[in-house]
């Protein structure tokens, strides 16, 4: 009887209701490729936006994937302690990073054709920010990060005709910049707050080259 029973049932199978090995393992790769994409997605997409974020903020995270862009030569004038941007922002943004006046007339001297020079808030009331005026007056543009624009301004020798960034959009905001250029006596100037580094570089490359 069980026989007859088995026999039966085997005779209910077909290639639909009894998978071969074949069809296993396949199902098996597709599962697998499946679940690697969303792994993919999640870890590096998602990854990547988190990691910006935190190197917008100076903050060094667990594995950057910025890569450098298409920026001209420019300056980053910074201590070397402590630095606001990191060297993957550095590299991004295609800087080369002078620590005092000697530093910076030396970068100048040697690619005499840049006209952006970014810096760090920390050297804003040293007395290199003092050998800049030269440099403003030159027809550099100067862009302070993270700086109120009437400090720096000031440490320039110029009057400001726009405010500090507001309060509530700096606290909000992942960077500020105050920049200043002079053209034949007439002063341009921005006091603005970014969400994102590379927007800012492309603006004020933008008015570097106007």
């Amino acid at each position: 009887m069980s026989e007859e029973s088995h026999e039966q049932n085997q005779g209910l199978e077909t290639p639909d209701t009894a998978p071969s090995p074949r069809r296993v393992i396949g199902l098996a790769l597709i599962t697998y490729a499946l679940v690697a994409c969303a792994g993919y997605i999640f870890i590096y997409q998602l990854g990547a936006s988190v990691n910006l974020g935190a190197l917008l903020e100076g903050e060094p995270a667990a594995e950057s994937r910025l890569t450098p862009g298409e920026f001209a030569r420019a300056i980053y004038l910074a201590p070397v302690e402590s630095p606001l941007l990191i060297p993957d922002q550095i590299r991004f943004a295609n800087l080369q990073v002078a620590t005092d006046r000697v530093g910076l007339a030396t970068a100048l001297g040697n690619e005499p054709d840049i006209r952006l020079i970014l810096i760090d808030p920390r050297m804003v009331d040293s007395a290199e920010t003092v050998w800049l005026r030269q440099q403003v007056g030159g027809g550099k543009t100067l862009v302070a990060l993270n700086t109120s624009h009437a400090a720096f301004g000031a440490a320039l020798g110029l009057t400001p005709m726009l405010p500090d960034v507001d309060p509530d959009a700096a606290r909000s905001s992942l960077l500020t910049i105050s920049l200043y250029r002079q053209d034949d006596g007439e002063t341009r100037e921005l006091a603005a707050p970014f969400d994102q580094f590379e927007v800012m570089l492309a603006q004020v490359h933008d008015l570097a080259v106007r």
